[in-house]
């Protein structure tokens, strides 16, 4: 069932490891979705994707349409305060 979610990648090779970005999304809560901004997609050129093994998708809340934006706006704010976001 699609949904709108917000979610969390965390990179996990090289010096890259620990660093996360965050995204929104209308999909299925276990598709391969993993974002469309510049850096992460840059990593996975370098490092494709190898579920568990070069990253780990979190979701971080569900959403309506309506709050989707609101609410991811709220987590990368909250991220930007990391380094390794």
């Amino acid at each position: 069932m699609k949904q709108y979610y917000i979610y969390k990648i965390i990179c996990l090779k090289d010096e890259w490891n620990g660093k996360f970005y965050i995204g929104k999304h209308y999909g299925e809560l276990n598709d391969n979705y993993t974002g469309s901004g510049k850096l992460i997609k840059e990593y996975f050129k370098k490092f494709p994707k190898e579920k568990d093994i070069t990253y780990e998708k979190i979701i971080l809340e569900i959403c309506d349409e309506m709050t989707i934006c609101d609410i991811e706006r709220f987590y990368i704010v909250e991220g930007m305060k990391s380094e390794l976001c």
